[in-house]
């Protein structure tokens, strides 16, 4: 089984590390990394260190394509990007020597894709989907393509014989989830709110009842150092929430894909079946923000899912 992550705000992320921050002072670059990035990347990228075949499907600025491959390929990912004009964003993430954790994280604009080049990296990943693959839909779905557009692939893929993941927002999120035909769909909180609004009951529990009506297979709500709402696993009508502890958190950026991608390890990997899936996912984002990277995650991220605890959603 594959794991095929779709991305279509892909990016260069640039990971710099510096002496120090003195404003009018010259200061001395440490280290540079760049990345290929997007989040459907980074969940493959991540995916791929526990041994788990990963095909990242993206769009890219066509001048970046060459360079954009030859990153994600390094990673142990197979690429298959789709050229559009202009360029590809580039996001820098700025450490400093002597604080630990990230001192800024900053954005560039979006790369800018026709219906025609997002319609030929869907097809892309159609043609290459297989029976019990898993397919993540992952990020927003940029101006000016169709907000329904992860809904129309989730429908094609779940035709193929794949598992859908969506970790998307608003109108992205919800016309996948009223497929009706996700196994998962993964917002963050801030996502859910967003989504599904707020109430008495809460925003995870009402996100969560809501995803679960519309027919998702496993609804979560991922809470950032409070780890996720989902519903039990021996009671389905139970709201649980689950988390594992980080004693010094490093990197928080980046932890919701790598929820998603032990998530889809948990799903594909028959070696992991003792595991479940909720609780490798957990592991695999507190590996991340610990600072893990490569591959130690996979021991880190299994000794973390281990640790996993529960408690009642409606009591907390």
């Amino acid at each position: 089984m594959t794991i095929r992550t779709l991305t279509l705000s892909p990016g260069f992320d640039h990971v710099v590390r510096v002496d120090g921050l003195r404003a009018g002072e010259v200061g001395e670059v440490l280290s540079w990394r760049t990345d290929a990035a997007g989040k459907g990347v980074n969940v493959a990228r991540t995916a791929a260190t526990f041994g788990v075949e990963c095909v990242a499907y993206s769009l890219v600025g066509a001048a970046d394509q060459v360079r954009f491959d030859s990153l994600i390929r390094a990673s142990g990912v197979e690429p298959i990007t789709v050229p559009v004009d202009g360029p590809t964003r580039n996001n820098l993430t700025l450490t400093v020597a002597d604080r630990p954790g990230i001192a800024s994280h900053n954005v560039g604009p979006r790369i800018a894709a026709s219906d025609h080049e997002a319609q030929a990296l869907v097809d892309s990943l159609i043609a290459g989907i297989a029976d019990g693959d898993v397919v993540v839909l992952s990020g927003a779905v940029p101006e000016p393509l169709p907000q329904d557009l992860y809904a129309v692939v989730a429908r094609r893929a779940h035709e193929c014989g794949a598992r859908v993941i969506v970790d998307s927002q608003r109108g992205a999120l919800t016309a996948a989830v009223e497929t009706g035909l996700l196994h998962a769909a993964i917002p963050n909180l801030s996502e859910a709110a967003a989504a599904y609004g707020t109430g008495p009951e809460g925003v995870p529990l009402r996100a969560l009842r809501a995803m679960k009506a519309a027919g998702v297979a496993e609804p979560l709500v991922t809470l950032g150092e409070r780890g996720a709402a989902r519903y039990d696993t021996v009671d389905p009508h139970d709201p649980q929430r689950v988390w594992c502890t980080v004693d010094s958190p490093v990197v928080v950026v980046g932890a919701g894909d790598a929820f998603v991608a032990g998530y889809c390890v948990g799903l594909s990997d028959p070696r992991f079946a003792a595991l479940d899936s909720v609780s490798l996912a957990l592991g695999t984002a507190c590996a991340h923000v610990g600072g893990a990277e490569g591959a130690v995650i996979p021991r880190i991220a299994t000794a973390h899912a281990a640790l996993v605890e529960h408690g009642s959603l409606n009591e907390d």
